[in-house]
């Protein structure tokens, strides 16, 4: 932590002028005009202007794993092609401005990007996907634009979805608790319950972190009576041939915090899960931390809670730390490309050597508004001590598409650090300034 720099503080106060990620929009709005003019006017210039051209590239991805392997999400991958002159030759993509719409990719999937070749660090810019996997056998004149982007939609059925709740309603449960140091033996994902006969499924995923997002590699995946996987470098796991049904997966590694969740397995592929492990400390620390699925590419956690002058502080991506000396509270991780994790840490005031006592608020905002938060998987797990203590899944589809906070719960926090959770689980309309 320790105190912003300046460069940090300038950039969270432009993201609050704009309203909006400020690089990250910003380069997805200077993408599309590249795109209109290169798409659209270009060809009424004269070539000799100068103006950068767009083009379609083929060739296989190279992401760092195994053939077949399932990429992890980054914004630049490496691609073999033949198209860009002396013969078969790596090349690097920039895929930061599409990730939104960037379909799932495996190492050594075929793939035409539309690119633009205009940055001096020989890095190509993606603007769009104009195929990938078996579609790349049909694409009409690889190696040059065809003037069609396809951009792939994410897609639901009414498998994916909760059973809905009324947005009014509101969980009054509450749960105290004391900090108590726990240790944790081994990586495993271990997945407990009575295994039935019948159709199966697969499960997939990544093992992260959760105070900087690093992989977790080494982990061993484990069934019940349907085989083990172990996570690569990129901390990635696959167990094939689950049974279907309601299963319990705890996922433990040396040193971390375990975290138990509740899945129900479905025949076939199932959604690719993010777990993020939190690093037990001496210190007692809560940390809150969010992992999502693929869609909205960026859900936001928000805190709010007491100051030592008797205010109320806001903890976002807008303003990471408080107070700026000596930190209290912060968002470890910011994630914009799906997944995550989130996390913010409660920690003990340096001044005083111990918690600003009161009531601490947590929500989510959906920055990327479409599509709502009931197809994201969101899942809030409350961790201290070297033990989970809650976890929160998202509920049903809220009442109405402006409703884009999720109001996941509040913490009372005492002086040492015991804690009393109440659940709200509500959506709320609001955006990434709204303060709860």
């Amino acid at each position: 932590m320790g105190t912003r720099a300046v460069g940090q503080r300038i950039s969270g106060a432009a993201r609050a002028v704009f309203g909006m990620r400020g690089g990250r929009r910003l380069a997805r709005w200077t993408a599309a005009a590249a795109l209109l003019l290169a798409l659209g006017t270009l060809h009424l210039a004269d070539p000799s202007v100068g103006l950068t051209k767009d083009f379609a590239l083929s060739g296989t991805i190279d992401c760092g794993v195994p053939s077949g392997a399932r990429c992890p999400r980054s914004r630049t991958m490496g691609l073999w092609t033949e198209e860009m002159g002396g013969g078969m030759q790596r090349v690097t993509v920039d895929v930061s401005w599409i990730m939104e719409n960037l379909p799932t990719l495996d190492g050594d999937d075929l793939v035409v990007f539309e690119v633009q070749d205009d940055r001096s660090d020989g890095v190509l810019q993606a603007l769009g996907v104009v195929s990938s996997g078996d579609d790349v056998r049909g694409t009409d004149s690889p190696g040059r634009s065809n003037g069609r982007t396809v951009r792939e939609q994410p897609k639901h059925d009414e498998k994916d979805k909760a059973t809905p709740t009324p947005a009014s309603a509101t969980a009054t449960s509450t749960a105290t608790s004391t900090p108590t140091p726990g240790t944790t033996v081994g990586a495993t994902v271990t997945a407990t319950t009575t295994v039935p006969s019948g159709p199966t499924g697969a499960l997939d995923g990544f093992v992260r972190n959760a105070t900087n997002g690093q992989p977790i590699s080494g982990a061993t995946a484990q069934v019940q009576g349907a085989g083990a996987g172990t996570t690569d470098a990129v901390g990635r796991f696959d167990i094939s041939n689950v049974p279907t049904g309601s299963r319990t997966l705890q996922t433990t590694a040396a040193g971390f915090t375990t975290d138990t969740r509740a899945l129900n397995v479905v025949e076939g592929q199932n959604p690719e899960l993010s777990i993020a492990l939190v690093p037990i400390t001496n210190a007692a620390e809560i940390r809150l931390v969010l992992t999502w699925a693929n869609q909205p590419a960026d859900v936001d956690a928000h805190l709010s809670g007491p100051t030592t002058d008797g205010g109320r502080f806001h903890i976002s991506f807008l303003d990471r730390e408080h107070p700026d000396v000596n930190p209290y509270v912060g968002l470890d991780v910011d994630d914009v490309s799906s997944f995550g994790p989130e996390t913010i840490t409660i920690r003990r005031n340096p001044t005083t050597n111990q918690f600003v006592a009161g009531e601490y608020r947590y929500w989510l905002h959906n920055f990327s508004a479409t599509p709502e938060l009931d197809v994201s998987g969101a899942r809030v797990t409350v961790n201290q001590g070297g033990a989970q203590l809650a976890d929160y899944v998202i509920f049903g589809a809220p009442a109405n598409p402006s409703q884009d906070i999720w109001h996941v719960l509040n913490l009372t926090v005492d002086a040492a650090g015991n804690v009393t959770r109440t659940s709200i689980q509500q959506y709320k309309t609001g955006n990434h300034s709204t303060a709860l």
